[in-house]
């Protein structure tokens, strides 16, 4: 007995993101959809914490000013960690509002000169 031939894949017929599935709806990563309301409040105070290395790379940005990535990479309390490290740590500050580029448009050595924001400030403190 012979399998039967499958219909050819049509890549435009099939769900591309999770907006495409109506019957399950994501709320939070951390969180299901039949958890009480307190888990989802738990996770959204987890999401908010900044770890420790994140915390110093701040500390680092409020002592010396605007620096690019790889001038915080370089500095003697991240000698021990991979530059992509730092690099990734100054990536989240930035997406979460804790860092912004300056005004300035140019780059020195490649990369964007960030400063320490308000918000960034706050949590630095």
């Amino acid at each position: 007995m012979g399998a039967k031939p499958r219909a050819p894949f049509d890549a435009d017929a099939h769900p591309k993101t999770s907006d495409d599935y109506p019957l399950f709806p994501v709320s939070s990563p951390l969180v299901g959809t039949t958890d009480p309301s307190t888990s989802g409040e738990a996770a959204r105070s987890i999401a908010k914490k900044l770890t420790a290395l994140q915390l110093q790379v701040l500390a680092a940005f409020a002592r010396l000013g605007p620096q690019t990535p790889k001038e915080i990479e370089r500095l003697p309390e991240f000698a021990e960690l991979a530059p992509s490290t730092v690099r990734k740590r100054c990536t989240e500050l930035h997406r979460a509002g804790h860092l912004d580029r300056t005004d300035d448009a140019a780059k020195r050595g490649g990369c964007f000169v960030l400063a320490i924001t308000p918000k960034g400030k706050a949590v630095a403190a």
